[in-house]
């Protein structure tokens, strides 16, 4: 045990463990702090057959253990709360294999392990909508959804509205709330600004993580601004694409290698090859496509280019050292553990196989390989691919 968690230890009430199911949700238990040693020693019993996917009621034991390489304290708790991650074991003392998070592992073991690549970070982005009122009705001849928003998307456009500043701006107080505590809960971040949708976008920006905490920064972000945006009173909805006619928020991933080797190309190669048949988990959901295919920026043809952001895949223009690349497919709906693990074994696949991309694409051409346009189309690509 390290200096700091034994500090964070003699200052707490409640230490609280998160639990990621298979469809990305964030589930916890909560504990008196006493039981700390017992938890980190023993781990905490839970009922596999309650989570979708995991276990039969006939036989449904499961062990979760602490994971204390993320530790922090929970700002969203009244109560001083320490907040772990968590592993979940077999009662044989084994990693279930069917939890996202022994799936990541295992993968990315695999992918340093035939590469010979240790040092890889990644930047996510994270892009939202914030409303001021939301009213959902459901009824059995009716079913409708209205939103209210702060800022008048009729004082601009989309045009101009990227960047905007105050008063257009409504919410940049409350993205530097945020931000503040993320930096307290130990995520460094890159900026914040209005995004490119008038009706109060916004996007945070952290900064590079290591690829092991990728998955679970993510998880906490996400989980932070939900919270922290619902005790202003308001809204906020990491939907694909929530607004006709505006803007899509997508979850880009930047993929930082600290050298560069001219076999990396095949990384781009690999992903661009099976990014089809990716999206049935980098973009699970019906309202993934209306994004996709809703114009903005958004990715619906499979190609790299250096500096397009219609491209499925970015070299960004000031990426200057190491090797380095943006994939603008995924959007927050997805489980981080299994979409980044299906992630890592596409790009392995490229550089096992050597897949060559190419030269990179100036704009997007008729005869590259298109995205799925619906849920449906990605299954069926994904069928494809491993049958």
């Amino acid at each position: 045990m390290n200096n700091r968690l034994e500090d964070l230890l003699s200052i707490a009430k409640f230490i609280d463990v998160k639990i990621p199911d298979l469809k990305g949700k964030l589930h916890h238990i909560t504990l008196p702090v006493r039981m700390f040693d017992k938890v980190y020693k023993k781990g905490i019993g839970m009922d596999g057959s309650s989570f979708p996917g995991f276990l039969s009621t006939e036989r449904s034991d499961l062990i979760v253990r602490i994971n204390t390489d993320f530790v922090f304290f929970d700002p969203i708790m009244e109560y001083p709360t320490i907040s772990f991650f968590t592993d979940i074991y077999t009662t044989d003392g084994e990693l279930y294999p069917l939890a996202p998070t022994s799936i990541y592992k295992k993968t990315i073991a695999k992918f340093k392990e035939q590469t010979g690549i240790d040092d890889i970070s990644i930047l996510p982005e994270f892009e939202f909508y914030i409303f001021s009122k939301l009213k959902l009705s459901i009824k059995d001849t009716e079913c409708s959804v209205k939103i209210k928003v702060e800022e008048n998307p009729e004082e601009y456009s989309m045009d101009n509205a990227y960047h905007i500043s105050p008063p257009i701006d409504k919410y940049y107080n409350l993205r530097s709330k945020i931000v503040d505590v993320f930096q307290e809960v130990g995520i460094d971040v890159k900026y914040h600004h209005h995004e490119v949708g008038p009706s109060a976008q916004n996007e945070i920006e952290i900064d590079y993580v290591s690829v092991e905490k990728t998955p679970m920064t993510i998880m906490l972000v996400i989980y932070l601004i939900k919270n922290l945006v619902l005790k202003e009173g308001l809204y906020v909805s990491f939907l694909p694409k929530p607004l006709r006619n505006q803007a899509g928020s997508g979850l880009h991933l930047h993929f930082k290698f600290k050298d560069y080797k001219e076999e990396y190309r095949y990384f781009i190669g690999g992903l661009l090859k099976y990014a089809p048949s990716l999206c049935l988990f980098t973009n699970p959901s019906t309202n993934s496509y209306k994004r996709l295919y809703g114009g903005h920026e958004a990715p619906s043809r499979v190609f790299y280019s250096s500096a397009n952001r219609n491209a499925a895949i970015r070299i960004p223009g000031y990426a200057k050292d190491g090797f380095e690349f943006e994939y603008r497919v995924p959007d927050a709906t997805f489980n981080p553990y299994l979409a980044l693990a299906l992630i890592w074994f596409a790009q392995l696949e490229g550089f096992n196989n050597a897949i060559d991309p190419g030269p990179p694409v100036v704009k997007g051409q008729d005869d590259n390989v298109c995205l799925p346009e619906n849920l449906i189309e990605a299954v069926k690509f994904f069928l494809h691919e491993n049958t």
